[in-house]
């Protein structure tokens, strides 16, 4: 049986035979305030990202999204509530590696803006957006399950 895995930009990608995969935790902050979602402009998928991160080996999920949030958006955050949880199989093209990924979301509260961003070979800039503009065309597929759960628990 053959393995799908996509890319950030969406794509499907066989898995090939023989190819090992590489387990992956990865961590998403969403940033709600007054019905606007901080997001990150991917330089990859030419989309809008929740800013995230790969969980490096000693840290825990808040130290992660923590980390993350200054270095893609300059933003330290505080890390509240799980949102949601996913797993998806993914193929980073620019690693040329295929994940099986674990995925948290999580609510953060920004607290204060210590300087610009300092990731800029991943994101081109940080904004924020109205939630009622988010769409497949703007908003990296992956996060469209999470976004969807957040606003329903929001009624």
């Amino acid at each position: 049986m053959k393995k799908v895995f996509f890319t950030p930009c969406g794509a499907a990608v066989v898995l090939p035979q023989k190819t090992k995969t590489e387990k992956r935790r990865s961590v998403y902050g969403i940033t709600l305030l007054q019905g606007k979602i901080l997001l990150a402009c991917s330089k990859i998928s030419n989309k809008m990202e929740f800013p995230d991160g790969k969980v490096e080996c000693g840290e825990t999920l808040k130290q992660a999204l923590e980390r993350e949030f200054v270095e893609e958006t300059g933003w330290k955050v505080k890390v509240g509530r799980l949102i949601a949880t996913q797993s998806d199989n993914v193929f980073m093209e620019r690693e040329n590696k295929f994940f099986e990924s674990s995925i948290r979301y999580c609510a953060v509260e920004p607290i204060e803006k210590k300087g610009r961003p300092v990731d800029t070979a991943e994101v081109s800039q940080t904004r924020r957006v109205p939630t009622v503009a988010l769409n497949e065309k703007n908003l990296a597929w992956i996060h469209f399950t999470a976004l969807n759960r957040l606003l329903a628990k929001l009624g």
